[in-house]
């Protein structure tokens, strides 16, 4: 189990009976996850060993969520850019407003009982799925306005699961966009 895992089920789980009425809910933990071209990259470590960084973020999101199964309320958006090469469907970026349709693009909603569909979407992704261009900031954007990151009852976070710069629909400063789109959203 993660350090992550272990430190939310400690403080959402592993709590005595007589302070269930003081403890908050638990969080929605949303993984916002990379499907664009250079994640088709390798990932190698110090003896040369490798594979490719969609596989390695597949493996460790799996093993995250693996961990807290029906304790922890966790969710997924995928996000990729189509219009930029990209073969994910219905993660593509809109060029007329540089808007990101999550619903459309396998996004599971975060829950209790999410982790089997996550790790089906999951399973979804292959070679031929990912590519085209790095979304990030639209991504972000969208994730902060999904119904169960602005559930004000609990906590919610963002794992962001990427290789790199942001490159997307509009080529005004998509590093900026990125950094401006997180920073929205650790105030919220």
């Amino acid at each position: 189990m993660s350090p992550l895992a272990r430190v939310l089920l400690i403080g959402c789980v592993l709590v005595p009976t007589w302070a269930l009425a003081q403890v908050p809910k638990c969080p929605n933990v949303l993984v916002v996850f990379d499907v664009s071209g250079s994640m088709q990259d390798y990932a190698e470590d110090a003896q040369g060993n490798g594979s490719q960084r969609w596989v390695v973020g597949r493996d460790a999101v799996k093993q995250l969520v693996a961990g807290a199964s029906g304790q922890i309320r966790y969710g997924l958006e995928l996000f990729g850019d189509v219009t930029m090469g990209g073969n994910t469907p219905g993660c593509n970026i809109s060029p007329a407003n540089c808007s990101f349709p999550a619903a459309q693009c396998n996004s599971v909603p975060c829950d209790y009982t999410s982790v089997p569909t996550i790790n089906a979407v999951l399973n979804t992704l292959s070679d031929a799925t990912v590519a085209g261009a790095t979304p990030t900031g639209p991504a972000i954007t969208t994730a902060a306005d999904r119904a169960d990151m602005n559930d004000t009852t609990r906590a919610r976070y963002i794992i962001l699961v990427t290789d790199g710069d942001p490159f997307s629909c509009t080529n005004d400063a998509p590093l900026d966009n990125a950094i401006n789109a997180l920073n929205s959203i650790r105030t919220q």
